[in-house]
Formats: C-alpha cells, structure tokens, sequence
C-alpha cells in the first residue's frame, strides 16, 4: 500500500489512528494533483453552480483558485477505502457548505 501511494496512484483513507501519521488522513497530494489537473485544463470553476472567479481574480489581485474548495466526495465515515483524483470536487464556499448539509440531512434520513 504504502508503494502505491508513493507512487501517487491512490491514498487509503480511514484507516486507525496510528496509520494516520505514517499517510496522511484526507490524501492531500492526491487533492493537489486534482488541482493541479484543473488548472492544467483550465476549468477552475464551482462544478455545481459554474461560479468562474477568474474576472473577480484579476480584479483583485488575487489567484482565481482561491475562491474554490476542494470538497471530498466520500466522507471518511464511510470506512476504509482508496481515493483517486476522480473522489473529488471544486466547489465554491456556496456550494461546498450546501454539499456538507446535504450530506448530514441524508445521514440523519438512513440512520
């Protein structure tokens, strides 16, 4: 495991405490390259609601990426498992946090 992870192919998440030191929980090398293949293709956008901060960016000084959030599709609640580029989103602050409040109220809905 620890090979293919070395490897940047994939990140175990939700393992026990003590592996958490040795990789690190929510596969941050994996959310980078996520990111790093956005921009590369140009489509640093919210993926729900096609927010496009690159006007506001420029007016501002800043980096466009900034206005956007990863977001983690499955949570680390749903046990152990490998994440790959294709386990994430980019979502503006909106939508990120209407994403986690739609998770909780289908947790509460199954529970």
């Amino acid at each position: 495991m620890e090979r293919a992870i070395g490897r940047d192919l994939a990140a175990l998440e939700g393992m026990e405490a003590e592996r958490l030191a040795k990789v690190k929980r929510r596969a941050a090398w994996i959310a980078d390259r996520f990111i790093r293949e956005r921009q590369k293709a140009g489509t640093i956008i919210c993926d729900d609601c096609a927010f496009d901060p690159r006007d506001l960016a420029v007016e501002l000084g800043v980096k466009p990426r900034g206005f956007l959030d990863v977001h983690h599709k499955n949570p680390l609640d749903e046990g152990v498992r490998y994440t790959t580029v294709a386990d994430f989103a980019l979502l503006c602050p909106t939508c990120h946090r209407v994403e986690h409040v739609r998770l909780r109220k289908s947790k509460r809905q199954n529970s």
